[in-house]
């Protein structure tokens, strides 16, 4: 009788095991949609921002043109949780951004066609890089410190010609439909298993991808053919 309740707990601590690896390998990205309750709100270093009824901000866009753009962690005593929706879209003026330690995400089109824009830091915080966020961005070389990151959607990063690495942490499980396609000076790939969602064309036209490493990189078109899609 004893043996036999020793096998059903070692059993159940099997299961929970199980159970919480599982857990742990599936995004834990909060995608829940709260009402607006003010916008057009202004910063004092000239931030437009909204904000939502679970007491966040998102920003929308700016009222100066300064060189360097530096996201909050707060403003008012609130969370700046996300970048909306083209807030900066086809910004020549930004150069440098530095984003927020409470930033979770970079919203659709965001920094879409800035053109001057050279480098982008981040924090841990941020998990999802959204559809053409940085398209066409054809200065960026470096985007650091998200290093949490879990979803890039589709185009996120399309035709950053000067990309030359990206830092992809074990963290990530989507890269969506031509993520990383035309960035052509992107030269190494490392990935991971935990990758599960791999669209089509993420690295096409990478010419420069000579070196893809990590057991999700192998069998992938573009680890021997780097111009996938010419």
């Amino acid at each position: 009788m004893a043996k036999k309740t020793l096998t059903s707990i070692l059993a159940l601590i099997m299961t929970f095991s199980i159970l919480l690896i599982a857990t742990a390998c599936t995004t834990s990205f909060d995608d829940t949609k709260y009402a607006v309750i003010s916008e057009n709100n202004l910063s004092d270093d000239g931030l437009v921002y909204s904000i939502y009824e679970n007491n966040t901000v998102v920003i929308t866009g700016r009222e100066v043109d300064y060189a360097e753009l530096v996201i909050p962690d707060t403003i008012d005593g609130k969370n700046v949780v996300e970048i909306g929706n083209g807030a900066f879209e086809n910004d020549e003026a930004v150069i440098l951004a530095t984003i927020g330690k409470n930033v979770r995400v970079i919203g659709d089109s965001a920094f879409s066609a800035c053109k001057m824009l050279a480098r982008v830091e981040a924090s841990e915080a941020l998990k999802k890089i959204s559809s053409s966020a940085f398209y066409d961005c054809e200065r960026l070389a470096e985007f650091i410190g998200a290093t949490k990151l879990e979803i890039i959607d589709e185009v996120a990063f399309y035709n950053c010609i000067s990309l030359a690495y990206f830092d992809f942490p074990e963290t990530v499980t989507t890269i969506s439909n031509e993520a990383f396609s035309g960035c052509s000076s992107l030269t190494e790939i490392k990935l991971t298993n935990n990758v599960k969602t791999f669209g089509e064309g993420v690295f096409s036209y990478c010419s420069s991808a000579t070196k893809a490493s990590g057991s999700r990189s192998m069998g992938h078109p573009w680890v021997t053919s780097p111009v996938v899609g010419s």
